[in-house]
Parts: C-alpha cells; structure tokens; sequence
C-alpha cells in the first residue's frame, strides 16, 4: 500500500498532509539528491516517513528530479517555474496539491524528527490561533519543522513574486511563533554532507 494513502486521524483533532522539502541541488553532497541518500541501508526520506505517526490524510514530496524515486514514498509536486528557488517555493507547490487545510512540513535531510511534531504543534496553534507554528530545538529555530495553514498561500504567493526567498522573514511578516522542543534537541539533526552520513 502507498505511503500516500489516507490514514486514520483519530489521534488528532485535525487532519493534515504532510509535506517533505526535498527540492534542492545538493550543492554540498556533490550534486546528489539527498533525499534519496542512503543512511543505515535506507534512504533518509524513508526514514523521516517510518518516524512519523502514520496519522496524517496526504503524503507529498516536493522535489524537482528522480519524481518516480520518490512516488515510492508519496505523492510528487514540483515547484515549476520557482525550480531550486528555496524551501518556499516548495512549500507553495505543497499548498497547490494538499487536500487538508494543515501541511506539516519536514525537510528530507533530517531522518529522525520528534515523533510528536504535528501533536505539539497543533496544540501551540489552536491556544494562539497563528498560522504559522515551527520548532525551536533550544538552540536555534528549526524554520523549516512547521504547521502552516493553506489559507496562507496567497500571502506566500506574494511574498515570492517580490522576489523575497527568506523563510524567516515571511514567518515575521506573518507572525509566526516558535514551539518549545528543547526536550528533544537530537531529533532536529540533519545531514548536508556526505562524510555526516557514513559517520553516524
């Protein structure tokens, strides 16, 4: 059965589709998609996938090469004419194909995020009523571990056709607010080479 498929929310009071980043070049793994790195005999995006609650309707991928690698684990979307223009344009094309009104969005690179992730998000945008909710691992923010409601892509879709790139700044511009996960600081670890990867 696809990883796609729609899976029981009663875990949760909302359901979501999760979005996973994995639309860059992979400057510093020479190129390679990273996603799709190997890491303990498994591609990293399969491990995210398995770490997860399998509570969420939608899986998607946004990625911009090896689409058919990827369907193995989800359904593709593609950033058209933004092509390696950052994670927010990935997040847009994420917007176009969700059928939630949640995305909880992960980058492809980080294969054990918390499994609590959605939940605690959730319940940081419900008692504040934002839109926008990411992680913060006690060190620094964690941007791209967030809960981001639909209804704000037109906002994002404007901010990109300014020519604007900056995660942090459409979050500011947007009031976003950062989640407490300092109790799990390991679990936000990723990989940007792959020398990390054949270490650990």
């Amino acid at each position: 059965m696809s990883v796609s498929t729609i899976h029981n929310t009663s875990l949760h009071s909302q359901p979501y589709s999760l979005l996973i980043l994995a639309g860059g070049e992979g400057r510093r793994m020479s190129g390679q998609d990273k996603g799709l790195m190997p890491w303990h005999g498994k591609a990293l995006v399969e491990h995210l996938i398995a770490t997860l609650p399998k509570s969420y309707q939608q899986c998607l991928i946004s990625c911009n090469r090896h689409l058919e690698d990827y369907r193995r684990y989800g359904e593709t979307v593609t950033d058209g004419n933004l092509q390696y223009q950052g994670p927010l344009a990935g997040i847009l094309a994420g917007m176009d194909q969700a059928n939630t009104d949640l995305l909880l969005v992960l980058p492809c690179d980080c294969p054990q995020p918390p499994p609590q992730l959605f939940s605690r998000l959730l319940k940081s945008m419900e008692k504040t009523d934002k839109t926008i909710c990411y992680a913060w691992d006690g060190q620094r923010e964690q941007y791209l571990f967030a809960l981001i409601k639909k209804s704000m892509r037109r906002s994002l879709q404007n901010y990109l056709d300014q020519g604007q790139r900056s995660v942090r700044h459409w979050y500011k511009q947007e009031a976003a607010i950062h989640v407490d996960f300092s109790d799990c600081h390991d679990s936000f670890k990723n990989f940007n080479t792959q020398k990390e990867l054949l270490s650990k």
